[in-house]
């Protein structure tokens, strides 16, 4: 049973997210561009997939706001792909600067939004509360894995 709580989101988002960076920093440079750490992906793409998805987010629940529509959650392969290939010029300080940049206008749209839309019950708050979180941790967890192994 969840209480809605716009700063219980907030709380959860951003602790998941500086694991996430504690973890991605860690990496060194060179290490950061070495395929297969996460599947078939480079520390580098995993951090350029995130960020995509902090963007994605936002067009998901604003289309859902503006007009109803639902994307299923899944993992829509091509997708993944189509944001990799569009950000695959981005050198290592450019991936970074993405990386935050898209989070920051993520956040700033998450704290816009009124209550209702982040409950985790809801459409938009499972998106927002539960999905992206978890999609920081999971990732998170790939790049400590790789950590580990190497």
């Amino acid at each position: 049973e969840y209480i809605v709580n716009k700063s219980a989101v907030l709380k959860s988002l951003t602790n998941e997210w500086i694991q996430f960076l504690g973890v991605a920093g860690s990496v060194s440079d060179q290490k950061q561009k070495l395929t297969g750490a996460v599947g078939d992906w480079s520390v580098s793409q995993c951090l350029i997939h995130v960020a995509s998805w902090d963007e994605e987010v936002i067009r998901i629940v604003s289309e859902f706001i503006d007009s109803g529509t639902r994307k299923t959650p899944g993992v829509p392969h091509d997708l993944n792909n189509k944001q990799l290939e569009q950000k695959k010029d981005l050198d290592s300080d450019m991936t970074w600067q993405y990386l935050y940049d898209s989070h920051t206008t993520f956040m700033s749209y998450v704290q816009g939004l009124p209550e209702e839309i982040l409950d985790r019950e809801s459409y938009t708050g499972e998106w927002i509360g539960i999905i992206v979180p978890n999609h920081y941790k999971g990732h998170r967890e790939d790049i400590e894995r790789f950590t580990a192994g190497s």
